[in-house]
Formats: C-alpha cells, sequence, structure tokens
C-alpha cells in the first residue's frame, strides 16, 4: 500500500469535518495530493435544473468546500497545498467509490456518522456502503477524541499506536503491511492481535474445551508470528491472542494499548455484518478497513 491520493467526501456536518481534518493529515504525512469530495442530491438538482438554475446548486456547494478548507488552511501555520475540490451528482456511496476509482485514491477518508437534510448525505450508511464497494482502503473516522494538531509545522495526525487486527482463520498480508507502513511514517509501535472463541463448555466436557482453546490460542501465536515480517523492517511489535468477540476484544485492546489507529481487513461484499464494520460502530478511533488484493 502506498499513500499518494487521498479522496475525502464531505457532508459539511461536524463529523466529516472531522473526517477531512484526518484525511488533511493523513496526506500531510505522507506528501499526498487530496481531492475533497461533495455529492448533491439527486433530486434537488433535478428541481433545480427544472427552475432553470441548473449550475447553482453546483456552484454553491463549491464555494462552501472552498470556505471549508479556507477555514482549515487558517489553523495552520505552513504553506498549503490547496486539495482539489470535486461536486458530482447521485447516490453518495456510489460517487465515492466511482471517484476514488477515477482519481486512483489510496485511501478514502470518511466520518462515520453525518446530518440528514437535502444536501446531506447519512455517512453512517453511507460508509458502511463504501466498505462494501470500495476496492480501496477505507479510514473511518468516528466522532472520538481528536487525532489532528495544528501548529507551526503544519497540520499532524497523532495516532500513537498501530493495532491491527488479523483473523488467523483468513488472514490479511495487505493489512497487515499497511499497518507497518504507517508505522514506520509515524514512528510508532505496533500492537498485533487475534482474537479466537471463547470455549464455553462446562461440565464433563469443560477440560477438553479448555485444551481446544489453548491449541486454538498456540496456533493463533504461530500465525500472527509468521505475519510479523509482513511490518517491514524496523517496526516495533507486539504480539497478543485474546478470547471472545472479536470486535469487543479489539475495540478494548485499542483502548488499554493506547493505540490511535486500528487496521484490519474489510471482509468482502458477501459477508454482511462484518466485524470490520462491527469495530466501526464500536470504536473511537480511527479505523482502516484493507480489501483483499484483486
Amino acid at each position: 500500500m502506498q499513500i499518494a491520493s487521498v479522496l475525502c467526501p464531505v457532508d459539511f456536518s461536524e463529523h466529516s469535518d472531522r473526517a477531512l481534518a484526518v484525511g488533511l493529515g493523513l496526506a500531510s504525512a505522507f506528501g499526498a495530493h487530496v481531492t475533497v469530495l461533495a455529492v448533491n442530491d439527486a433530486l434537488l438538482d433535478a428541481a433545480a435544473r427544472a427552475a432553470g438554475r441548473s449550475d447553482v446548486l453546483a456552484r454553491q456547494t463549491q464555494d462552501e468546500l472552498r470556505a471549508l478548507l479556507q477555514r482549515h488552511q487558517a489553523l495552520d501555520g505552513s504553506p498549503w497545498t490547496v486539495p482539489a475540490v470535486s461536486v458530482q451528482v447521485g447516490d453518495p456511496a456510489e460517487v465515492i467509490v466511482a471517484t476514488a476509482g477515477d482519481y486512483k485514491s489510496d485511501v478514502i477518508v470518511m466520518g462515520t456518522e453525518g446530518l440528514g437534510g437535502p444536501k446531506k448525505f447519512l455517512l453512517g450508511s453511507t460508509t458502511e456502503r463504501v466498505l462494501r464497494m470500495a476496492a480501496s482502503p477505507v479510514l473511518a473516522v468516528p466522532a472520538g477524541p481528536s487525532r489532528v494538531r495544528h501548529g507551526a509545522e503544519g497540520i499532524e495526525l497523532r495516532i500513537g499506536r498501530v493495532l491491527v487486527a488479523v483473523d488467523v482463520e483468513h488472514p490479511l498480508g495487505e493489512s497487515v503491511a499497511a499497518a507497518g507502513m504507517l508505522a514506520r511514517r509515524f514512528r510508532v509501535p505496533v500492537q498485533m492481535l487475534a482474537v479466537v472463541p471463547e470455549s464455553g463448555a462446562r461440565g464433563a466436557w469443560k477440560d477438553t474445551a479448555a485444551a481446544a482453546a489453548d491449541e486454538r490460542r498456540t496456533r493463533a501465536k504461530a500465525a500472527l508470528d509468521a505475519l510479523v515480517p509482513r511490518l517491514g523492517e524496523g517496526v516495533e511489535v507486539d504480539v497478543e491472542v485474546r478470547a471472545g468477540r472479536p470486535a469487543d476484544q479489539i475495540t478494548q485492546a485499542a483502548a488499554e494499548r493506547g493505540c490511535g489507529l486500528i487496521v484490519m481487513g474489510s471482509g468482502t461484499r458477501h459477508r454482511p455484518g462484518t466485524t470490520a464494520y462491527r469495530v466501526l460502530c464500536q470504536a473511537d478511533v480511527p479505523v482502516l478497513a484493507v480489501p483483499a488484493a484483486g
């Protein structure tokens, strides 16, 4: 994974504004190009066209995008490369995914919540659909503590430690490599985590179940150790195996270990209710969902 192009969809809500700041911080760290996208409602656009004002809505949205970027620029103390802006019409998730393909975006950065209304879209449901549809990694930013600092050196993204969650039954090397790349860039350690099922057996089967649980932990630890080289050289890493519900354990580990970013596989379009989406709903730190290559 490389980060040379970042796509930031916004709906002018507080949530998407927070996500935009994270996107700008990520782009600043990698020297990446940024495109800020707004999607106008198709019915509202049709009404404007019927009234003979087809260009007014797009122009107004472009003005709002520029004003939004000027507010972010005013917070920074270093020269800016002004992001590109794009205003389009249609279904938000479909437009976001198509735009990411057109711009060859390496990552899509968006909020997990939004406000409703004729010019806004619900980033909650939209984020879920983008996660299912996108070929690019999606960095979903919740309404948690701010991870961005503005200063004389410009905008800085602070992530503390990266947690990479691994499904040892279907390990995704791309997510581990992405975590290593981010850890090296931000000079932070990696917490590598696997979660195995808990044993609920009682009575006569208790000892047998406990032995099976120990075997699962041993296999999971071996699988994590085998993936450590995918992080790349020079990355400090701690490997851990937990038992329980994956989403619960992942978010709990991130909080306990002081992780400011969770990296994991995004699953597939054919797996509704993926662990990645459940983590995204629970976590108060950004979640980078990485799709499998191909």
